[in-house]
């Protein structure tokens, strides 16, 4: 039929995040494979929708001093770009720096409005090209500019009141403590029903309503309980089955699947601590819900194989086929918020792929559950 019109995979992202054409073809020649987190914060900046932002009289001037104090360095005969600018708000965003003027204040919160539509953008044309590190990339770069931060720095500082003169204090807690509060997830183990183990060490530097609020951030923050399960057809089976897997698993834990075969991976979400609706990220205008996001890869080759965005709570399923050849594969699950920095977790699948399942078997268990629904 040559005269239906069909939309494509990049049409679909820049109808659903309602994004410029311009800002598709910029990624068609600009996002490639394992591009870092300086990479993809450059792309972003040169987006289509940051062309209008404005550059004032003498703002080349101020970018240009701006610029001195940024991480990542910028044309010098570009500084009246806006996308340049864009680049440079991002930059002072994330390092915390104090801004030349109130218009810049009012242009790096026209700047964020956008960030997270575009972010989202180039996570789906990654994941459409099958590219795991930059898409778990693109994700890392959206919880530190939620939250304000590197993602080199330490996910302790998005904490209130904790800069990084402070992280001494986490040093030291984990020696006397022989906890690992020097990351979020130890720290709230060891914290949440202790407070005083946390001001005797915080008391030096902070006055009790302060480390009453940081106390209360860490008590807030979410940690995930997850469960796995693979769902789909075996050769002994009769129809679908579910098969746990034990995580972390043993070395001579291997889940036989066959080879050339569609399954699903049932992922459990049971959040504890918090509340979703109100992620901690004082920086970022609007404020912010919290959601995760799952990706399933395999690292040896650096292919993406699924992805979906889910709440904090509930069952997901993501499908996925095994490739066709026999032997052992692993997949692995990541699960990243879309918000908070430390709190990423990943899964292996350690998979021994059989052969496939003949057709006959496939087809008998699907007609008996067409005949079920008729």
């Amino acid at each position: 039929d040559l005269r239906t019109v069909h939309c494509t995979w990049m049409g679909r992202i820049a109808s659903y995040y309602y994004l410029s054409y311009k800002t598709m073809a910029h990624f068609t020649r600009n996002l490639h494979n394992n591009m870092n987190v300086d990479d993809l914060l450059r792309v972003l900046a040169d987006s289509e929708e940051y062309a209008t932002l404005p550059v004032r009289h003498n703002e080349d001037l101020l970018n240009g001093e701006l610029s001195q104090q940024c991480r990542l360095p910028v044309d010098a005969l570009s500084l009246d770009s806006s996308n340049v600018k864009a680049f440079l708000l991002l930059q002072a965003h994330m390092t915390r720096l104090q801004l030349p003027n109130t218009d810049y204040l009012t242009d790096t919160k026209s700047v964020l409005d956008q960030t997270i539509r575009i972010l989202q953008a180039m996570i789906d044309t990654s994941a459409e090209n099958g590219w795991l590190s930059v898409c778990l990339s693109c994700q890392m770069l959206m919880q530190s500019i939620v939250q304000a931060r590197w993602p080199t720095e330490s996910p302790l500082l998005t904490l209130p009141h904790i800069d990084s003169q402070h992280l001494y204090i986490f040093s030291k807690m984990t020696k006397d403590t022989h906890k690992p509060c020097h990351m979020l997830n130890g720290l709230k183990v060891a914290c949440m029903r202790n407070y005083e183990l946390l001001a005797k060490y915080m008391r030096r530097e902070f006055e009790e309503n302060q480390i009453e609020q940081i106390h209360r951030a860490i008590c807030d923050m979410p940690t995930l309980d997850v469960k796995l399960c693979v769902r789909g057809l075996w050769f002994d089976s009769e129809g679908e089955q579910d098969k746990r897997i034990r995580q972390p698993p043993g070395r001579d834990e291997w889940i036989t699947l066959h080879a050339d075969q569609e399954y699903t991976l049932l992922i459990d979400l049971h959040r504890r601590g918090g509340k979703p609706n109100n992620v901690l990220c004082p920086r970022f205008p609007r404020g912010k819900n919290e959601g995760w996001i799952l990706t399933l890869g395999t690292v040896d080759d650096g292919e993406l194989h699924a992805l979906k965005r889910v709440p904090p709570k509930g069952t997901a399923q993501v499908t996925f086929y095994t490739p066709s050849r026999t032997g052992r594969i692993i997949y692995t699950l990541y699960v990243l918020s879309d918000s908070y920095m430390g709190l990423d977790q990943q899964y292996d699948l350690q998979i021994e792929l059989i052969d496939p399942l003949p057709t006959e078997n496939i087809e008998r268990v699907y007609n008996i559950d067409k005949t079920i629904i008729e």
